[in-house]
């Protein structure tokens, strides 16, 4: 039997664990490669995002606001 808060625990961990490798990629990334002035905006635009959703996912795991907190219990 598998325990559906378990799963999903698990799930919102491999997204973060996912988000983060992202971001430390695209920091690598950025201080090695030198971008197309043509792309910089289009770079500006994905991390942007990427900090977005890194920002959300913080927000999700380690939030402590009423609602995530019922949301744990149940």
């Amino acid at each position: 039997m598998t325990n559906p808060a378990r799963d999903a625990r698990i799930l919102k961990a491999g997204i973060a664990i996912l988000v983060w490798l992202l971001m430390g990629l695209l920091g690598m990334a950025l201080l090695q490669i030198k971008v197309p002035p043509e792309n910089k905006d289009m770079l500006n635009l994905m991390v942007g995002a990427l900090i977005g959703n890194a920002g959300a996912v913080v927000g999700d795991l380690f939030g402590n606001s009423r609602g995530s907190s019922k949301a744990e219990t149940q």
